[in-house]
């Protein structure tokens, strides 16, 4: 018996092995997928690397290290099996690095049974971004291959990467996208993706109401939007000074505190308060000298009068599209969990109407190894 155990003990290392695991030169490995149609009739595009095209140390690679399979299905699952068919390999989506909507999918409300796809797969990880493309780029931006990395689910990595640290576009992960699709008092949003001659760029920002895209934001609108989600740690922004002049000003550490305004067991209001400290990046025929008080004083007035009228205008276009990707909704459920009872089933509906009360207090910073813009002397 015992000498029997020892032989069982002696083969498990032999028994542990990956039942299900296949060659890697059998699999084609998907780099990016865009979803289009709508759900019950979806079409698929897959980008599927090329190993031996990738540069090496040795080999330069190709402009073709892809190849695009385009298959169509009920839901992502059923496309997936139809793509196998087209494919010499079977199809590995465990290193997917970027999931794209087009904007009628999304707008649809397929994000859901996208992100219930990729939840289920047991060999899938959390290294997808969340984009999406508008209607009519949705062939550009499948069929690009950029010049500034090996394949197009690399070059979107590298772009939402460097936006996550920057903090300029709404950079999100999928599971991290459906978190907030589920969260009761908040909605989510992603970046708009568009295709140039030979790189893709950040267009704007697409908002979602409790999964479903109902709006686009611009990208001038996106910076706005970063003052309140406050992604970057060090926000700028250009300050007229005179009819000529400008000034450039860098947040420093802003910090902002969102309050439901609740008079008798009713919310009556929504109030945002913005404190930062303004830097100095360049003055332009500006003549102000910061070393004086009361000019200094009128800067930062100034400052504080740019960011309160940049965020009531990206308020007002949230608001019209129904849209809390602040979440304001939690603000008032975490603070005032009777008022929020009476109102969470038609949250959006109520925050659309509800009137925004916006205070912002920008102190001076320094303005640097001048106190006076060299086109601008005061004299």
């Amino acid at each position: 018996m015992r000498r029997l155990l020892l032989v069982l003990v002696a083969l498990l290392p032999l028994l542990a092995g990956c039942w299900d695991q296949q060659a890697i030169e059998q699999l084609g490995f998907v780099g990016s997928v865009l979803v289009d149609g709508a759900p019950g009739s979806l079409k698929v595009m897959y980008s599927v690397i090329i190993p031996s095209k990738l540069p090496t140390g040795t080999n330069p690679g190709s402009s073709d290290s892809t190849t695009l399979i385009t298959s169509t299905g009920r839901d992502l699952a059923e496309a997936t099996r139809r793509a196998d068919l087209l494919s010499s390999k079977r199809l590995c989506m465990a290193h997917v690095q970027a999931v794209l909507l087009s904007e009628r999918f999304a707008r649809a409300g397929g994000a859901a049974g996208v992100y219930d796809y990729f939840a289920r797969g047991t060999k899938r990880r959390d290294i997808s971004w969340v984009l999406v493309v508008p209607d009519d780029q949705v062939q550009a931006v499948a069929s690009l291959t950029p010049a500034n990395a090996a394949y197009p689910g690399e070059a979107m990595a590298n772009m939402n990467l460097a936006q996550r640290q920057q903090g300029k576009v709404p950079s999100i992960r999928l599971f991290e996208f459906a978190n907030q699709i589920v969260t009761p008092g908040r909605d989510a949003t992603a970046p708009l993706l568009s295709a140039g001659k030979t790189s893709y760029a950040f267009s704007g920002t697409a908002l979602f109401n409790q999964g479903k895209l109902v709006g686009t934001l611009s990208a001038t609108d996106t910076e706005d939007l970063d003052l309140l989600m406050r992604r970057s740690q060090q926000p700028s922004l250009v300050v007229p000074c005179n009819a000529q002049g400008t000034v450039s000003i860098e947040l420093m550490n802003p910090r902002r505190t969102m309050r439901a305004i609740v008079q008798e067991g009713r919310l009556v209001g929504l109030s945002i308060r913005i404190q930062a400290a303004a830097h100095v990046d360049q003055a332009n025929i500006c003549p102000v000298n910061f070393a004086r008080p009361r000019q200094e004083q009128a800067l930062t007035t100034a400052t504080a009068g740019v960011i309160s009228h940049r965020i009531e205008s990206v308020m007002a276009k949230v608001q019209h599209f129904h849209s809390d990707p602040f979440g304001f909704g939690e603000v008032v459920r975490v603070t005032n969990p009777a008022v929020w009872q009476a109102i969470h089933t038609h949250w959006r509906d109520v925050y659309a109407q509800l009137p925004i009360y916006i205070e912002v207090r920008v102190t001076p910073n320094n303005s640097g190894l001048l106190n006076e813009s060299l086109g601008g002397r005061t004299g």
